[in-house]
């Protein structure tokens, strides 16, 4: 076991080998969630059945894995990417990510209207204050590098019957950390229940309840959450039998999962500062090393720090700064006698929470109505997604329907399908206005 939260951090995929373009795609709103929302069998939906939990439908009423282990159905791996796809979507009008994501992007540095105007590389603005950079999203959280350190790995659950059944539905876990913020733990699969050729954020659990109090984190979730993703893999869809605890997984590995702001080096510092070489007069360019600085293709970096002008807007102030590893503080680095930067690398996470649940349920809806398909081939489990997947455009069909709808509704950019519409209808309420650059 590892220190409480203070061990060495770890990339968030601490064994890249487990990569794979099969991986689940990485949506912010979890699974669980989606499932909530949308009102579907939790216990069917996690692929358990059995006597005391049956399906009472003609058909099998199973959602599989993946939409290859079931003909005519989609798999929980095509939810989560039409998840995936709803957020991309939704946070293009909405001018900000849901859920929480972290950003490694590079931005060009803000210059002068009048390109005959500029800065030296130090200067300010007009009004006197660091240059600000819109990173072009809103609800900016922390500036720094996504890291995941962990805290305690496998870590003995214990189950119980919350509602009195007879069957083990809730778990709990704990671990002693120094972390305080519960949204900063993360909860992953041990790696004997976890396949090999997966990644790392495969391996999530997620919507889960974490508390923490007096130096412990207590975490608590429903039981269908952590059947060994190792079961899912069969060639055929088989039920899983949700009385054996066997199938479930019986250790969890708990980590912190944060922004860390403290890096020191281009590679894992909070922002970069990038030069392109010039024409001429190259041997005053700052900060080129010797036989580099007349090259086309050389780039000048400068580590840099940033702070944050208007999280909500996105606005950041990034600046060339230097470490002084004896004392750990960092000051403005000198380099005003220099050109100005052509481009800026910012590093960051941010995202509105999932706190909200008028976004839950758009991402949900929205998510629902770009499905391809339903669920699987049990017409009782996809009678909930056929309201969201209904196309509001339809003008004929069987027995001439005719529907009449809004011009302005069918023009929307999301789609026709009813929960297209919808969704449309709240991003406009939620969406941050533009912002620009002081």
């Amino acid at each position: 076991m590892s220190g409480s939260g203070t061990g060495t951090p770890v990339s968030t995929n601490p064994d890249p080998s487990h990569s794979s373009p099969a991986s689940k795609p990485r949506n912010s709103l979890p699974l669980e969630t989606w499932r909530r929302i949308i009102g579907l069998n939790p216990w069917h939906f996690w692929g358990l059945a059995s006597d005391k939990m049956p399906i009472t439908s003609a058909c099998l009423g199973l959602v599989p894995q993946y939409s290859w282990q079931l003909a005519q159905a989609m798999g929980r791996f095509e939810i989560a990417d039409a998840i995936s796809q709803a957020e991309a979507k939704a946070s293009f009008h909405l001018n900000f990510w849901p859920g929480k994501h972290w950003v490694d992007k590079i931005y060009p540095w803000p210059k002068y209207f009048d390109k005959k105007a500029w800065r030296r590389a130090g200067a300010a603005s007009g009004s006197g204050q660091r240059i600000g950079v819109n990173v072009g999203e809103g609800f900016v959280r922390a500036i720094g590098v996504e890291t995941t350190t962990l805290i305690q790995a496998d870590t003995t659950l214990t189950f119980s019957d919350a509602d009195g059944d007879g069957i083990k539905d809730t778990f709990t876990l704990s671990a002693p950390t120094s972390v305080t913020d519960a949204d900063q733990i993360a909860v992953y699969f041990s790696s004997a229940d976890r396949l090999t050729f997966n990644s790392f954020e495969d391996a999530r659990v997620d919507a889960l309840n974490i508390a923490i109090g007096g130096g412990t984190v207590t975490i608590t979730g429903r039981i269908w959450q952590i059947v060994r993703p190792i079961l899912y893999e069969n060639s055929t869809l088989q039920a899983i039998d949700p009385t054996n605890l066997g199938n479930f997984a019986s250790t969890l590995d708990i980590y912190w999962k944060y922004t860390n702001r403290g890096g020191t080096d281009v590679d894992t510092c909070q922002s970069v500062l990038l030069w392109d070489t010039l024409p001429s007069q190259c041997n005053c360019l700052y900060p080129y090393t010797p036989n580099t600085n007349t090259d086309p293709a050389a780039e000048a970096q400068a580590v840099a720090r940033a702070g944050i002008r208007d999280a909500e807007l996105g606005i950041v102030i990034p600046a060339a700064a230097t470490y002084n590893a004896t004392d750990g503080t960092w000051s403005q680095d000198c380099i005003n006698n220099y050109n100005e930067p052509d481009r800026v690398l910012i590093r960051f996470c941010a995202g509105r929470g999932y706190d909200d649940q008028r976004l839950e349920r758009l991402i949900a809806v929205l998510a629902t109505a770009e499905m391809s398909s339903r669920i699987c081939a049990c017409e009782d489990a996809n009678q909930r997604l056929h309201e969201w997947q209904f196309d509001m455009a339809r003008s004929a069909g069987v027995n001439d329907e005719q529907y009449s709808i809004d011009q302005k509704d069918l023009g929307n950019p999301f789609g026709t399908k009813r929960g297209h519409v919808w969704a449309w209808h709240q991003v406009q309420q939620l969406a941050l206005g533009g912002a620009t650059l002081p």
